[in-house]
């Protein structure tokens, strides 16, 4: 009995010829391709024709918190950190005295004495009031005419000379501290009203008229600050004063709703309009500026400020002071901060130092999400030229 076997159809075999032509095909055209490109010269890719066109936006990025050591490897030639300020409530104390005083107290002038004393010009009463560290009252002065603000300019181991200005009678009157003892002084005349005063060096800087004025404790006029480089009064009301550390005048312009840093030359550094009628200003030893005032259609008091003008955050609001505060002033010893305004009440927050991821180096913001930014994309940069040269 023999062995069979089955004999492919004829559909079957002319299926088999098929495939194979189709794969005798596919490899002759592979070897084609593989010919043509060793013989073809290989051509340089150009990944990009500018090399700033892949770099990261400058501004295009949101501060995060850092330290100095991830700064390492950018060229810096001065750094400082802006100073986040977190204001806490501590108090309210009643800053009336109620057998000499007979309107609500309007204050418009407060500063800390070396001591830790508080000394105030209240408006409505036409008084200097003096209060002790703990707020307890300790004396007061009637003056010739309503006060508008004051400055406390030099100290000793004994007392502090107080200047306070009282615009109706174009005067600067001196006062000297000691103790519980408030000592009348001499009297600065002016030749016009006279309102913002803030001490500076080895005397005083005072806003009389539209005008910023330099004089000595005697009252000799050293050098003036009017007109702006156009010709223009550069001044509109100059009724604050402050002096930072570095010499330059703040000046609370209330006639153009604006704060002006000048120069003792007269350069303006830079100009602040962001909290509608501006009142008093201050500055504090870790080069911060306060500014309290009304903001335009907000609620917000108190802003702080760097030296350059930018603002860093709002402090307080109206709900924090529940009145419009008119003056400020720090005592560095406890960090405290006194509020004060038109109210028989001043209310203290204690100022707490939180450093932001802002690092200011050769004038221009650098942080570590820009610069992991330009790292990732240099890197990216050289993937897809190996990428594409390959």
């Amino acid at each position: 009995m023999g062995c069979t076997h089955s004999t492919p159809s004829r559909t079957t075999r002319r299926k088999k010829k098929k495939r194979s032509r189709k794969k005798n095909v596919s490899i002759i055209e592979s070897k084609e391709m593989a010919i043509k490109r060793q013989s073809a010269p290989t051509q340089a890719v150009v990944f990009h024709s500018d090399p700033d066109e892949f770099a990261a936006p400058p501004q295009n990025y949101r501060s995060e918190h850092i330290g100095v050591q991830q700064m390492s490897d950018v060229p810096v030639t001065t750094v400082s950190r802006v100073v986040f300020k977190q204001a806490t409530y501590t108090g309210i104390y009643n800053i009336k005295v109620h057998y000499a005083d007979h309107q609500e107290c309007r204050i418009q002038g407060a500063q800390f004495l070396p001591n830790g004393s508080l000394i105030v010009c209240d408006q409505h009463n036409q008084t200097l009031k003096l209060w002790g560290m703990t707020f307890q009252y300790l004396a007061h002065v009637v003056l010739p005419g309503r006060p508008h603000t004051l400055c406390v300019h030099s100290s000793n181991k004994d007392g502090s000379d107080v200047y306070v200005t009282i615009p109706s009678d174009r005067t600067i009157m001196e006062f000297y501290v000691d103790g519980r003892i408030i000592i009348p002084g001499q009297k600065i005349r002016t030749d016009g009203f006279c309102y913002g005063i803030a001490p500076y060096k080895h005397g005083l800087v005072v806003g009389v008229g539209s005008k910023v004025e330099f004089i000595d404790t005697e009252g000799n006029i050293l050098k003036v600050l009017k007109y702006s480089v156009n010709g223009a009064s550069k001044f509109g009301s100059p009724f604050y004063l402050s002096v930072t550390g570095n010499n330059n005048i703040i000046v609370s312009d209330s006639m153009n709703r604006c704060v002006i840093c000048v120069t003792p030359d007269g350069e303006e550094m830079f100009r602040y309009d962001e909290i509608g009628i501006p009142h008093a200003t201050m500055t504090d030893k870790e080069e911060n500026i306060y500014i309290c005032g009304n903001e335009k259609g907000a609620i917000d008091v108190l802003h702080q400020l760097t030296l350059r003008g930018e603002k860093i955050k709002s402090l307080l609001s109206w709900r924090h002071v529940g009145f419009t505060p008119d003056a400020i002033c720090y005592r560095e010893k406890d960090k405290l901060l006194a509020v004060c305004g038109q109210s028989d009440r001043i209310k203290t927050f204690r100022l707490e130092t939180k450093t932001s991821g802002k690092i200011y180096a050769n004038d221009v913001i650098v942080d570590a999400e820009r610069i992991q930014t330009e790292r990732s994309t240099k890197e990216v940069q050289e993937i897809m030229k190996r990428i594409l040269i390959t």
